[in-house]
Parts: C-alpha cells; structure tokens; sequence
C-alpha cells in the first residue's frame, strides 16, 4: 500500500461509507482503494475471508504505508 487518502468505497449516487462492523470479505474482494499523490488509485485486496470488527480510517483520511486502516477477523473456509 502506498501514502495516499483511503476511500472505502466509491458511489456516484450516495456518499462513500467505510463498511459496517460484521461485513464479510472474501480472498479475492476489494478491500478499500487508497488514491495516491500520483492521481492513482490503487486497490487493497482482502486476501482471506473476515469479517470487519473495528474500522480505524476514517473515509478519506490520509493513511501511510503500514497505518492500521481496520481490523478482519479471519473466518473458516469452508469447502
């Protein structure tokens, strides 16, 4: 991840939201974007199925390589 804003989401019709404590990812899922200096926005991928149990970016909040942008509890694959 790079030095940029982080965007949780991006709606045309209703303002963007982090995602809601409960909200489930899966491994290939988009996790949030963050938009960098460089006018790119470059995607942060879940990698492993979780669930969200604290957000702790703010939408928009300028974030740094390494910051905490929110907590995943990993949840059991099922075949």
């Amino acid at each position: 991840m790079e030095k940029g804003r982080i965007i949780w989401e991006i709606d045309v019709e209703s303002p963007s939201m982090p995602p809601e404590v409960g909200h489930k990812y899966e491994p290939n899922d988009v996790f949030c974007y963050i938009a960098t200096p460089w006018n790119t926005y470059d995607r942060v991928m879940a990698n492993f199925s979780g669930r969200i149990i604290e957000v702790c970016a703010n939408q928009g909040a300028l974030v740094n390589k390494g910051d905490t942008l929110a907590y995943i509890e990993r949840c059991e694959e099922t075949a």
